[in-house]
């Protein structure tokens, strides 16, 4: 396995992870009723945005909705990690 491909899966690891974080703090705070700080969900977790929609559905539609953001933010990281991995590459080139 190439080093792009590890910095793509170890990015994309931390991204999916992040969002099941940033989906726990949720349920944490709508089940104590407050609001949580949105620039930090949209900053670390830009799917989040679409946790929107899941403000009137039960358990286990949120919980589906959130697996879809966490796959989505997977991706937005992994993303990052291939951008990050072909500069590196480049640079010991």
């Amino acid at each position: 396995m190439n080093l792009i491909t590890k910095d793509v899966l170890r990015f994309a690891s931390v991204g999916f992870a992040v969002g099941v974080v940033l989906c726990a703090y949720a349920f944490y705070l709508t089940s104590h009723g407050r609001v949580g700080n949105t620039a930090l969900f949209l900053a670390l977790c830009p799917p989040s945005f679409g946790a929107i929609a899941l403000d009137n559905t039960g358990l286990a539609g949120a919980l589906v909705g959130w697996f879809f953001i966490c796959i989505a933010n997977a991706v937005f990281y992994g993303l990052i990690g291939l951008g990050v991995g072909d500069k590196l590459q480049r640079r010991r080139n």
